[in-house]
């Protein structure tokens, strides 16, 4: 895998659709995509995942293990494996455009995720503060 190197999907591909090129990857190939391939596993195997996951375990070897339990069970990628994440569309509906952009603007040191989660659950402080920075706009 020399162009594709520590790309997780590659290696997710040869782990459920190609499994006879699985030989091929290298150990730092499935070294990097660890984290990312264990996650997604997660999702259906959480317990099995989570003894694999732990700090002294080997991370080339435990995507091995994936590997050789999913060549029995699997004969393409699982439908549970990408699961699409909807987008949250509530927040435009309680807010204007102009308004989400000055309550972004006044608090730039918030990751967007959090401003999210503010927008979502607090809406009367929100729009409290939206009004209260808007005078500074104009």
């Amino acid at each position: 895998m020399a162009e594709q190197k520590n790309d997780f999907k590659v290696v997710a591909d040869y782990m459920f659709k190609s499994k006879s090129l699985y030989h091929k990857l290298s150990d730092e190939d499935k070294f990097n995509a660890f984290f990312k391939i264990n996650q997604k596993i997660a999702c259906a195997f959480p317990k099995r995942a989570n003894s694999l996951n732990h700090k002294s375990a080997d991370r080339s070897t435990s995507i091995d293990i994936w590997n050789i339990y999913f060549m029995k069970k699997e004969f393409s990628i699982p439908s549970w494996y990408w699961v699409k994440v909807e987008k949250n569309t509530t927040i435009v509906k309680d807010y204007t455009k102009r308004e989400v952009e000055i309550f972004k603007k006044y608090n730039e040191e918030i990751n967007p995720r959090d401003i999210d989660f503010v927008l979502k659950h607090f809406k009367d402080e929100v729009k409290q503060e939206i009004k209260f920075l808007s005078k500074f706009e104009d």
